[in-house]
């Protein structure tokens, strides 16, 4: 396994992350396969698993919703192979008034220059659990 800021791969997991936070929706699709399957661990709003873009999208619009504050990543490391790219990092977000700094990994397979699969990996799966354990929003609500 190759560590490397450098790698496509890891640029295209920093343009991803980067776009998120700033809510880059154009940059944030271009990124993301059409096909692509995201899944979220836990017991909590946010755990399952969402195939295609719509569903990945729609994953992170009601993340949107759920925060109250800015979104933050800071990349501790990012591992690369022939088609994974690996992110070890802290995001950093508010919910509820409430800022909370979680550590997480998240597996990502690369396809065509796409992202088609993640696997998200969270170090404290109970506070995860315990923040996004509310929904303010009703699933589809605006």
């Amino acid at each position: 396994m190759v560590t490397t800021a450098e790698h496509p791969h890891a640029e295209l997991v920093s343009r991803l992350l980067d776009a998120f936070a700033r809510q880059d929706r154009e940059k944030i699709v271009a990124a993301i396969a059409e096909d692509c399957v995201w899944r979220v661990p836990g017991n909590n709003v946010l755990a399952g698993e969402y195939a295609g873009r719509a569903a990945v999208l729609s994953l992170f619009g009601r993340l949107k919703r759920l925060f109250t504050g800015p979104a933050q990543f800071e990349i501790i490391d990012v591992a690369v192979s022939g088609e994974r790219a690996i992110s070890y990092q802290y995001g950093t977000v508010v919910v509820g008034g409430r800022t909370v700094r979680l550590k997480e990994c998240l597996v990502f397979r690369v396809d065509g220059g796409q992202i088609v699969e993640v696997d998200e990996f969270q170090f404290d799966q109970h506070t995860f659990d315990e923040v996004f354990a509310l929904d303010p929003l009703p699933t589809g609500a605006s």
